[in-house]
């Protein structure tokens, strides 16, 4: 199992690179779906937060509920990863079926 650092360190990586993705869209489309776009990069901003405080709030269990809590925190995030990439393809499909 992986540790506490290791996890916000993932959880980290990933909120930045789907940040990235999206100012990348913004800037390379002059026509972007600025409100949609916005609203991803505030659900992934508003996850980060929540996964940061859930990951903290371990520190209160006990060994075995620790890990649990860790482990469900990365099976959610295996979850939404993909979630919010498919929100952002979509953005892409929807430039790419306007021209």
């Amino acid at each position: 199992m992986a540790s506490k650092r290791q996890l916000k360190g993932d959880i980290k990586f990933i909120a930045e690179e789907l940040v990235s993705e999206c100012i990348a869209y913004i800037m390379i489309n002059s026509e972007a779906n600025l409100e949609e776009t916005e609203a991803i990069v505030n659900d992934v901003v508003e996850y980060y937060s929540k996964a940061l405080i859930d990951i903290n709030a371990v520190r209160k269990l006990d060994k075995k509920e620790r890990g649990d809590n860790l482990k469900a925190i990365r099976n959610d995030l295996g979850q939404k990863v993909p979630e919010f990439i498919a929100r952002i393809a979509k953005l892409c499909e929807k430039k790419q079926n306007a021209n």
